[in-house]
């Protein structure tokens, strides 16, 4: 081999290097508890979407180190580049600006609806149209963005919770208002685990369906991981043992 030809290798072994060894990454997420999506149980940061951020890390062979912080404050660590990924993000044109979203990198779908008591779902007349509601007082928790339609419309009686979901359904089991609205698979988890909270049932349809994302920072320009990472789920995804850690957090 002549010596051009080693001293090429040689460039090319030390550009790679980097690669082989993997990123360190800055995930950021909100601060609260959304089982069981993401949580802290037992002091550990777990959840489907954790455990899914880290199984594919592991395969890349990426170090992830999580921070969790005000909702608002993980927005715009990822909007400056601070951080370099964020969870549970839903996408909207504003967010596109600085966030990256592939539909690969979808970790969740979130399905809200209505809740109500057990045994009084009949007392409403829903069909997907939000002047049935009208008049009747429904519990959302403060800062929390649910269907553009919902949120805009003045009609509706809201009644504003400070505080989480299981804060929410305690006031939905003192009656403090006749229905409540959240993500289906959090409520449903929240009453199958904990005997304080009552039982509830859901108004059909949903009141929207949207996908929650690991979103990458465009400040930092992360498309390449992005699109790594994209991949990586989506060929996961497609395994057996995909299904089986969705059967160990959700009930459908």
């Amino acid at each position: 081999m002549n010596p051009i030809g080693r001293s090429t290798i040689v460039l090319l072994l030390a550009m790679l290097a980097p690669l082989a060894r993997g990123e360190n990454l800055l995930i950021v997420r909100g601060d609260g508890n959304y089982p069981p999506f993401e949580m802290v149980s037992h002091g550990q940061l777990t959840g489907l979407h954790i455990e899914l951020v880290n199984l594919i890390a592991r395969q890349l062979g990426d170090t992830v180190h999580w921070q969790s912080v005000p909702w608002t404050r993980a927005q715009s660590m990822l909007r400056s580049g601070e951080a370099d990924a964020i969870t549970f993000m839903s996408q909207t044109p504003e967010r596109e600006r600085y966030a990256i979203f592939l539909p690969d990198a979808a970790l969740s779908t979130t399905r809200s609806a209505f809740i109500t008591l057990a045994g009084t779902s009949g007392n409403y007349h829903w069909h997907g149209d939000l002047a049935a509601l009208r008049g009747i007082p429904i519990g959302v928790l403060k800062g929390y963005a649910y269907s553009r339609e919902f949120d805009n419309d003045p009609s509706l009686t809201k009644r504003v919770v400070v505080g989480g979901n299981e804060q929410l359904l305690q006031m939905l089991k003192a009656e403090r208002f006749a229905l409540a609205v959240g993500d289906v698979e959090q409520f449903r988890y929240l009453t199958r685990n904990d005997p304080s909270l009552p039982a509830i049932e859901f108004l059909d349809p949903p009141l929207f369906a949207r996908p929650n994302y690991l979103a990458f920072s465009r400040s930092e320009k992360r498309m390449a991981t992005a699109q790594r990472y994209a991949q990586a789920m989506a060929n996961y995804k497609k395994t057996p043992a995909w299904r089986e850690l969705m059967k160990r957090y959700l009930s459908d």
